[in-house]
């Protein structure tokens, strides 16, 4: 990696899951923006230049304030995979409606991932490895010795594969790729919900 990266772990609310916001100087990637209150999360972008909103799936906890930061910032763009975009504009797909009654939509994804690919980022490579199983949608990402899972993986939970998009199967195989690719490296897991562990303390067991 040739720049070095401030990552700072939030917690979304109302629901706690994880948003991460990853930091090269002023350039910002922020991770999974789930919040129904932005503030928190725009207060800390303030003086930052967001390049890009990842998305690792379309659950409602994961994206709620993404369109809030793009209306701030409309430059940034969004990354998902393209079931993901697809899901994120339908708020049973998203599985919001379930969550109040009313539910939310937002806009499709800039840039849809259908299949494992890299990107330079500020003089750093970003790889995007669709995952699915926990939603046909899920993605996880690296970026250095980093590998943001959302909720293909949790410290110490069994991946929820019941909801529905999930498959068992799928996420047996994922994790068998994730084990292949970056198991060796023994990365830092930055999970959906939950702090953050190395690969090998994860034991994907499950």
């Amino acid at each position: 990696m040739d720049k070095k990266i401030d990552i700072k772990r939030i917690e979304n609310k109302p629901v706690n899951s994880n948003c991460f916001i990853v930091s090269a100087g002023k350039q910002t990637i922020v991770v999974d923006p789930g919040s129904s209150d932005a503030g928190e999360i725009t207060a800390l972008l303030q003086g930052k230049i967001v390049d890009y909103i990842i998305l690792t799936h379309e659950h409602f906890d994961h994206i709620w304030s993404t369109d809030t930061i793009k209306k701030l910032s409309p430059a940034t763009r969004v990354i998902a995979t393209g079931i993901c975009s697809r899901y994120i504009q339908n708020k049973r797909k998203n599985m919001s409606i379930y969550y109040d009654g009313k539910g939310f939509e937002l806009q499709a994804a800039d840039i849809p991932v259908e299949k494992e690919f890299s990107m330079n980022w500020c003089g750093m490579d970003i790889r995007f490895i669709p995952t699915p199983g926990h939603t046909q949608a899920s993605m996880c990402f690296a970026i250095g010795n980093h590998l943001f899972t959302g909720d293909t993986i949790i410290k110490g939970e069994k991946t929820v594969t019941k909801l529905p998009g999930g498959n068992r199967t799928e996420w047996e195989n994922s994790i068998k790729e994730l084990k292949e690719k970056y198991g060796k490296k023994d990365p830092v897991l930055c999970c959906g919900h939950g702090e953050n562990w190395k690969f090998s303390e994860a034991g994907i067991n499950q």
